[in-house]
Formats: C-alpha cells, structure tokens, sequence
C-alpha cells in the first residue's frame, strides 16, 4: 500500500489543524454574486453574446451586476489586496498613465474600455466570489461548457476559407485566435476526466468532446495551435502516470495515422511546412506560400517589437498601438503602410506601454503558475483532495497553454492572464481552508479586516 505523505508547510507559511467541516454553505448574498460571477464568465468565454444570445449589452450587464453584488458583500477588496490582485491594479494603473504618451490616445483610450477593463473584471469576479471548492467546481465546469458552447456554434456557424476552419462570426473569427481559444480552455475540460475518471459516463462524453475539441483545432491550420496543443500535450505526458503516458502515445499515432481523415489537405500541408517536408511548387494549394509567408513576416514583427521597446522603454507607444506606430514607421522610410499587430502578447504589452507594463504581466502569469502548481502539491500529498489537486494541475496546464499560444498571438489585453490569475488566486484561499495552510502574519480574508470573514460567510475556521 502506498504511503502518504504528510502535509508540510510551504516556505513563510505555518500549518494549523486541517478542518474536516470545509465551507460548502455560504448566505444568500455570497451566492447570488457567484452565480452572478459564473454567468459572467459563461457569456464571455462561451461567446454568448456572439453566438447563441445576441441581445445587446447582456455582457455589460451581467458583468455590471455582478461587480455591484461583489462589492456590496465587500469581495472586491478581498480579491484587490491579494498578490495577483496588487499587480493587476499597478498594472492598469500603469496602462492609464501611459495612455497620454500613446502614438493615438483615443484608440488606447477605447482599447482600455472596450477590452483590458472587461478582462480585469474577470480576475475580481473569480478571486473574490470563488469562496468554496464547491464553487470552484462550478466554474470549471462552466469554462468546460463554455468550450462546449464554441464547439456546437464550429459545427453550426463554422465556415471553411481557404482550408482553415473559423467562424463566421464574432471575434473567433481568426483561425489561430479560435486554436488558442479552445486550447486554453481544454484543460477545464480536461479536468473532468481527471475527476471522474473513464469509470462514470461524464469521463467518456468529456473525452470524447476532447477528441472533437482537437478535430476542430486542427482543421483551423493554425501551427501555433499545433505548437500549443504539442506542448500542452507534452506536459501531461511528462506529469501524467504511465497508464496516462501508454495512453497518449497511443493517441498520437492513431492521431497521426488518421489525421488525413478527419484534417483538410489546406491544413495538413500548413503543418507540413512547420518541417520542412512541402514545397510550395509540391502543394497542392496556396497555404504552403501563406505560411512561409507568415513565418517571414512574424519574425520581422517580432523584431520591430523589440525595437519599440528599446526606443520607447518607459511609456512605450501606447495601448493598444503597434499597428499605428508600424504603419507610421513603414511610411516614413518609403514603404507602403504596414499595419499588423506583434504576434507576440508578450512583446505587445512591453511595446505598448513600456518594460514595466511587461514586467507587471510576466509578474502576473508566473503568479498564475505558482499558485496552481503550489495547490496541486500540497493536495496531492492529501488523502481525499484529488479534485483540489486536480485542479491545480488544471491551472498549470492552462497557464502553459496560453504562454505557448501567447508567444505567436495579440491577447495581452484580452480576458485570459486576469482569468487565470483570478484561478490561481482562488484556489489558494480554497487550499488554505481546506488544509489549514495560513500564511503567516496574514488573516484568511486578507490584508482589510474590512472584508469578509469566514465567520460572516458562513464557514468554520481551521
């Protein structure tokens, strides 16, 4: 029989007495702000209000009210003053200050409302209404039903251009931003199977969903979807058992054997060209030109990225402008206006609003990272934890997930480093209650006493 190891502190931290009478009640209003939160996050991930629930500002408002609910019960501050959420803030307000410095104000102004503040409610709705691991549960299963949700509306609304897969609709319109996506969201769906494992009938429809959810990546001939599904498969396969290693080897090549089948020749020629293995002069149609094209081009980006981030280190070029500065300088050497983004969420964030901008976001995905990782192996050392564990293994590999398809993608302003940062956040207060792993010199709600306590919301302290 296999021993367990006993729980030990992390470094900075002390163990109190584990508590077998773990938070599941919480009052009325707690609940309605979750719920409220969830909502949120189903219509922003599921692309709701793109798909199946056009109605007009049903964003705004679901979001709105549950800002207004979190920060009546005071889960605001509790998600404000933690780590993730201290970096969060001096990162937007580090992105408000250089504004004024941008190459365009009123489109860095528009950026910031249109898109970076709808992705920093995220973080506060997550890391201040996440309470429980009843809840928590709850919110993966919603990011996993929101993949779903993009699923049916590919299979519906789901048009092929030239061989690549996209939708007709929306801003999942772009096959690589559709790849990244799906993958980011995989390891929530990912997480069933962890959990309930081939034995129950909510496994087998999870993997086969998984096996759909690839299908369709592949179809959008995105090769940095294809580097992105490599490396998240890479890991599982490094942490995984040898069952789970036996298991995906012989996926990969029932995969590769079949790809053919189920892939577009556009597709599968894209893929081919990441090796080297077809000519354009063999291809049997343009996407083998696109690509190498493709590739020529984002390296010249990337370096005109690293260029505006030597030349303008403090303020940058302005949220959301690398297009503008780009077509500006290509103009003025006598080239024909070259508008693109960066392709890199990384470079994009420094360019734009300087190096600190880009510190602040590494900042934010490394904190990501540790928390999940932090989670999945204090609860892995635990009797009777394995959905906690699990869930921490599930945030690891969709932070590895995005920073693969960041580094070939513009999504720095987009909702997935505050969502994830607000994961990794509430899973460490989860762990906390659950374990008695306190900080120290820091209560459980955080740095305010202003916020709630255990006590209020109804749960029993360690």
């Amino acid at each position: 029989m296999q021993t367990r190891m006993p729980v030990r502190p992390l470094p900075g931290q002390v163990l109190a007495t584990p508590s077998p009478a773990v938070i599941t009640a919480i009052q009325l209003p707690e609940m309605a702000a979750a719920l409220a939160a969830l909502a949120y996050v189903l219509i922003s991930y599921g692309r709701l209000a793109e798909t199946f629930l056009p109605i007009p500002l049903i964003a705004f408002a679901t979001g709105g009210l549950a800002l207004l609910l979190t920060a009546i019960i005071g889960n605001l501050m509790r998600a404000a003053t933690s780590r993730s959420g201290v970096i969060l803030i001096l990162l937007t307000i580090w992105l408000i200050i250089c504004t004024p410095f941008s190459e365009w104000v009123g489109g860095s102004v528009r950026l910031l409302k249109d898109h970076w503040f709808k992705s920093i409610a995220l973080f506060f709705l997550i890391a201040g209404n996440i309470v429980t691991l009843r809840l928590y549960r709850w919110f993966t299963s919603v990011v996993a039903a929101s993949v779903v949700l993009i699923l049916l509306a590919l299979k519906l609304r789901g048009v092929s251009q030239a061989g690549r897969l996209e939708l007709d609709l929306g801003t999942l319109n772009n096959p690589n931003d559709l790849a990244a996506h799906l993958l980011i969201g995989l390891p929530f769906l990912l997480l069933i199977i962890d959990v309930k494992t081939l034995k129950s009938i909510w496994g087998w429809i999870a993997l086969a969903l998984t096996g759909g959810l690839i299908v369709m990546v592949l179809n959008t001939g995105s090769r940095a979807g294809l580097i992105t599904l490599f490396a998240l498969l890479t890991y599982r396969f490094l942490r995984g058992s040898i069952a789970v290693k036996v298991i995906l080897m012989l996926v990969a090549v029932i995969g590769l054997m079949t790809a053919p089948f189920f892939v577009s020749p556009e597709s599968m020629e894209r893929y081919m060209s990441l090796f080297g293995q077809v000519s354009s002069d063999a291809a049997t149609s343009r996407q083998v030109e696109f690509a190498q094209d493709s590739t020529e081009a984002r390296q010249r980006l990337l370096q005109e990225s690293l260029i505006a981030i030597l030349q303008h280190p403090v303020f940058g070029i302005g949220p959301g402008m690398f297009q503008v500065y780009l077509a500006d300088k290509t103009k003025a050497e006598g080239e024909r206006a070259h508008w693109a983004q960066t392709h890199n969420s990384f470079t994009q964030m420094a360019s734009e609003a300087g190096i600190l901008s880009g510190i602040l976001y590494l900042l934010l995905v490394f904190r990501a990272l540790k928390n999940g990782r932090t989670v999945w192996k204090v609860a892995s050392k635990v009797d009777g934890h394995k959905q906690l564990a699990a869930s921490g293994e599930a945030l690891v590999t969709a932070v590895i997930s995005f920073v693969a398809a960041a580094s070939f993608g513009n999504y720095a302003y987009m909702m997935y480093v505050p969502m994830l940062a607000g994961c990794g956040e509430a899973l460490c207060r989860i762990a906390e209650k659950e374990f008695g792993i306190l900080p120290a010199n820091q209560t459980w709600a955080g740095a305010s006493s202003s916020v709630n306590t255990p006590a209020r919301i109804g749960l029993k302290p360690a």
